[in-house]
């Protein structure tokens, strides 16, 4: 997974996004919404670049529980 950073008005939001292949056409679904960008550097107390890279490693974590999930599915069958 990883963010995708949408500017809209005068604010960015930041979202986890993941890569998932449809008909053979690679396209993005959602994974989480984190929010506004000023907002989650007020609420984390980070910069913006900090905020980011905070952002980058949840989505690193969600990929990894993702990964172990489907290693578990795939080992039992």
């Amino acid at each position: 997974m990883r963010i995708s950073i949408a500017k809209k008005k005068n604010d960015s939001y930041l979202y986890i996004v993941k890569d998932v292949t449809i008909n053979g056409k690679r396209t993005t679904k959602p994974a989480e919404q984190l929010g506004s960008l000023d907002v989650l550097c007020e609420k984390l107390d980070l910069s913006t670049n900090d905020t980011i890279a905070w952002a980058r490693e949840r989505a690193a974590q969600m990929t990894e529980k993702e990964n172990k999930a489907n290693e578990k599915t795939h080992r039992s069958h």
